[in-house]
């Protein structure tokens, strides 16, 4: 068996992966400006929350229930942030620990142009729908 081959049947057989460093550090920059983008969209929204909630009650029932929506519609908005900053943040562990782009399923390699689409993504695409087939 040739080393190639023998290299390629160790990363299908459960073994963690590593890109090399070149190909790391795009996805890596990426994610930290992810990261810094998603922490200030959280931090102004935090800011906007104290100023709603410290906001006069509005007058009648209309005016109650087209806040009570928008404050709904903005905690499901954040909610989806904070946890695109966690997937952001445990791919940059995954950098920082060698594991990044192996599937969290299978272990197989993640393809670069997954990756590149979804650089936070845990899964490659069949164990992906596998996970939401299961949701």
């Amino acid at each position: 068996m040739t080393k190639t081959k023998a290299h390629k049947d160790s990363q299908h057989n459960g073994q963690k992966s590593v890109l090399p460093a070149s190909k790391l550090k795009p996805f890596k920059n990426e994610l930290l400006k992810m990261e810094k983008d998603l922490t200030t969209t959280l931090e102004t929204k935090k800011e906007k929350d104290l100023e709603i909630t410290t906001a006069p009650t509005p007058g009648d029932d209309a005016d109650v229930a087209t806040e009570t929506y928008e404050k709904e519609m903005f905690f499901e908005i954040s909610d989806n942030e904070r946890e695109s900053l966690k997937q952001v943040q445990d791919a940059l562990r995954k950098i920082d620990n060698k594991s990044f782009g192996v599937c969290e399923l299978c272990k197989k390699p993640i393809p670069l142009k997954r990756l590149k689409v979804i650089p936070y993504t845990r899964y490659c695409l069949p164990c992906q729908s596998q996970y939401e087939s299961r949701v």
